[in-house]
């Protein structure tokens, strides 16, 4: 876990718009004027790594060896850890929203032109083909809505 850590976070540093602190821990002390900005933040699901390195202000660094865990283990599972991840990544870079719309776009592209390849196989193979046959017409259709459309 501690190569999966390290390498999440040069990706993420490399990604972020803002300077993130490395080995970060969100345990500190915080002056009064950060945690009122920091309680005024209207975002009930921050990522607080992130936000104490965007809110801007002068940072102390303390280091320190943390102590091997002697007894319990970590409440944090697979999916918390990812959506703490991907948490991360969304707040601070617009990288993945890129990718969406791109991935998005393209799939479009793809769709289009696979409906327009299948139109033109039906209109020379007619007699094949069955009343309302269109076997991958709406599974594409479907990959290629957007996600956050309403109807």
């Amino acid at each position: 876990m501690f190569a999966v850590h390290r390498l999440y976070y040069q990706i993420v540093s490399g990604l972020a718009e803002v300077e993130l602190l490395k080995d970060f821990t969100s345990f500190g002390l915080y002056d009064r004027r950060v945690l009122e900005i920091l309680r005024g933040v209207p975002d009930p699901y921050s990522y607080f790594r992130g936000l104490i390195c965007d809110i801007g202000f002068e940072k102390a660094k303390v280091e320190y060896l943390q102590p091997v865990r002697k007894r319990g283990i970590t409440k944090n599972n697979f999916y918390t850890l990812y959506d703490m991840a991907m948490l991360g990544m969304t707040n601070h870079s617009k990288v993945p929203l890129h990718l969406a719309t791109m991935l998005g776009f393209v799939m479009s592209i793809l769709s289009l032109i696979f409906r327009l390849i299948y139109l033109v196989y039906k209109l020379i193979f007619w007699d094949r083909f069955s009343v309302g046959t269109d076997p991958f017409g709406h599974w594409v259709v479907f990959l290629s809505v957007p996600s956050n459309c309403c109807f």
